[in-house]
This record gives structure tokens, C-alpha cells and sequence, in this order.
């Protein structure tokens, strides 16, 4: 099979007034957002903390990351597999999840992550 003929499994979500995307192979679930435990110190864009099931979420908040219209509802939080065992789990504040799409490798285009830097 072609490499460009090849599908990606993609969760697409809102935030503001744009539609985002996440390889599936990436994400361990979705829930519902709820309430956080801020953390002192923590930069803006962590606005805390969650228990889900024993394990200690972090959430961050994309918005305050990239410049993204503000105004939406934040109801769910997507949690990210780790990189590696000693990486902390982590969640973002999405407005909404739409569903998982197939889209052809043509049509996908990647974050650069040169030298652990987006």
C-alpha cells in the first residue's frame, strides 16, 4: 500500500471556533471536565489537577498556549497516553468531541517537534 494511500485514525474536537484533531494511538480517554486542584505555582495554562480512578491528572488548558478564540464550554478533558513511564499524565480542556475520523496521510499534517519544542 502507498504511503500516501494510508488512513489515520483521527478524535476530532473543538475548541473555540476552530475543529483539532488527535491520533487515536495518543489518547486513553475522554471525561467529562470537573472540578481541579490548582497547583501553587503552576504556570497559567495548568489550571490544575484531577483524581481519575487513583491516578493524578494534569490538565492544560491549549488557550492559554496558542492564541484561539476564547468563549467556549470546555466540557471535556481528553487524557494522553505518556511518552514514557516516568511521564505525567495529562489532559486537555476541549469545548467538544466530535468523533473519530479516518483521513487519508496526505491530508494530515504534523506538529514539528524538533528538539522537544512545538
Amino acid at each position: 500500500m502507498d504511503e500516501n494511500d494510508q488512513k489515520h485514525p483521527l478524535l476530532l474536537f473543538s475548541l473555540g471556533e476552530g475543529l483539532y484533531a488527535a491520533h487515536v494511538a495518543f489518547i486513553r480517554e475522554i471525561v467529562a471536565d470537573r472540578k481541579k486542584i490548582p497547583l501553587p505555582n503552576a504556570p497559567e495554562y495548568i489550571p490544575g489537577i484531577f483524581n481519575l480512578r487513583t491516578e493524578v491528572i494534569k490538565v492544560i488548558d491549549i488557550r492559554l498556549i496558542i492564541p484561539l478564540a476564547d468563549g467556549g464550554r470546555k466540557k471535556k478533558v481528553i487524557v494522553f497516553i505518556p511518552e514514557t513511564g516516568e511521564s505525567t499524565r495529562f489532559g486537555i480542556v476541549v469545548d467538544e468531541v466530535y468523533g473519530i475520523m479516518e483521513v487519508p496521510a496526505r491530508e494530515v499534517t504534523s506538529l514539528d517537534l524538533a528538539g522537544g519544542k512545538v
